[in-house]
């Protein structure tokens, strides 16, 4: 059965593009949405996003860290698109190329990969 709600990274940070002109860069510290084990919605500020750039493209991943995620489940509960035909949306684009795990214990990672198309 797929979940029909809507989540979304949501960055809430300001920085320059040409940050992102060295071979890697980290941001940390940015508000993320993601699915709680029961299928709503839990916030977190626990982030990072790491650009590896090796000048062919490379890729953007977005990570979100949580703890204390409601889970009535009693079982690590995963999602990804396959399982919900949603899309991470984040402030470089949008993708499939997601997956979350929610533990029995309430800890969540969100891991969404941006595929970046080489440089011209």
């Amino acid at each position: 059965m797929k979940c029909s709600k809507v989540f979304s990274l949501s960055l809430l940070a300001l920085f320059s593009s040409a940050s992102f002109a060295e071979p890697a860069v980290m941001i940390s510290d940015f508000r993320c949405t993601l699915f709680d084990g029961d299928g709503g919605f839990f916030s977190t500020n626990d982030t990072k996003v790491v650009n590896s750039n090796n000048g062919k493209g490379g890729q953007i991943n977005f990570k979100c860290h949580a703890s204390g995620v409601p889970n009535s489940t009693g079982t690590a509960v995963h999602y990804d698109f396959e399982s919900t035909g949603q899309r991470c949306n984040t402030l470089f684009g949008s993708t499939t190329d997601w997956k979350e795990v929610v533990d029995s214990e309430g800890n969540a990672q969100l891991t969404c990969k941006i595929h970046v198309k080489g440089n011209s």
